[in-house]
């Protein structure tokens, strides 16, 4: 009786990556990751299986308008503690963005789709990526560093001034900034 959450149709072997990478972060701090269930990956199945979290997208709350300040300012604190957590890891998500950030509805920010996440320390490229550069060229989107460089606390930094820090949120920013 658990609602999870299948991600269908993941290319090349990127569903082993990411379900490697939200397995890490999971068992780092289960308060800003989902858990992860499973993946598949062959050639007639390629997902990964994690529990569903009712929530909504960081885009789409940004989108309405609709946070309060304090909303805003505890969203902030979050995710100055998840980018303490990526800057331990030595891991690189690649695709920050506000889409990419879930509020669930006791108000936690759960950071999703790890799918091109890297480790910094030992950098390899999943298979599909090395065949298929291109193809994360776009990762990030505005929130990325530079074209094909990824920097996470550039990233978050810009989420932040996105969502507008205040006063008491101001240290946060500086700190990743």
């Amino acid at each position: 009786n658990q609602k999870l959450f299948i991600k269908w149709g993941g290319v090349g072997d990127t569903c082993k990556n990411e379900y490697s990478y939200i397995k890490y972060f999971y068992e780092k701090d289960n308060s800003f990751f989902i858990k992860p269930w499973f993946y598949k990956c062959n050639n007639d199945a390629k997902c990964i299986v994690t529990d569903y979290v009712e929530g909504t997208s960081l885009d789409r709350l940004l989108q309405d308008g609709s946070l309060s300040a304090k909303e805003k300012d505890n969203i902030i604190i979050q995710l100055g503690q998840i980018a303490d957590i990526l800057k331990e890891s030595k891991f690189v998500h690649r695709d920050i963005r506000p889409a990419n950030f879930i509020l669930t509805s006791d108000k936690k920010l759960k950071l999703i789709d790890m799918q091109f996440a890297v480790d910094s320390t030992h950098y390899k490229e999943c298979r599909f990526v090395r065949k298929n550069p291109r193809k994360i060229e776009p990762l990030g989107d505005k929130y990325a560093y530079k074209k094909y460089m990824w920097d996470d606390m550039y990233s978050i930094s810009k989420v932040i001034e996105e969502i507008g820090y205040s006063d008491k949120t101001k240290h946060i920013y500086e700190k990743i900034k």
